[in-house]
């Protein structure tokens, strides 16, 4: 019987020896996984961070554009105004010299 039970000694080493290779390994696949959705985890929270500055910069740049085109529309009006502010002077100096030289025509002897 001496033989059986140490038989039996042996084969409970043998399969607590298995045994906890094999609970290291499922371990070691558990943690990889783990480790690996962590991994996803901070690359979702970084591209979320990403994309919550680039709507900031877009709606910076979008308030910008609006500015600027805000000015400009005021300097083309602007501009349209004193393009006809000048027009109306040279309209008018025209008809300044036409009768400067109607009054030095009908002047002279």
């Amino acid at each position: 019987m001496d033989g059986i039970n140490a038989s039996n000694g042996w084969q409970a080493l043998i399969l607590t020896v298995v045994g906890a290779a094999v609970l290291k390994i499922v371990e070691w696949f558990l943690n990889r996984t783990k480790q690996k959705s962590d991994e996803t985890t901070q690359y979702r929270q970084e591209l979320r961070s990403d994309v919550e500055l680039l709507k900031h910069q877009a709606t910076e740049m979008q308030a910008s554009l609006d500015s600027w085109r805000e000015k400009y529309y005021e300097t083309r009006e602007e501009l349209a105004t004193v393009k006809a502010a000048l027009q109306a002077a040279v309209e008018k100096s025209a008809d300044d010299k036409a009768t400067q030289a109607k009054i030095n025509k009908e002047n002279r002897p």
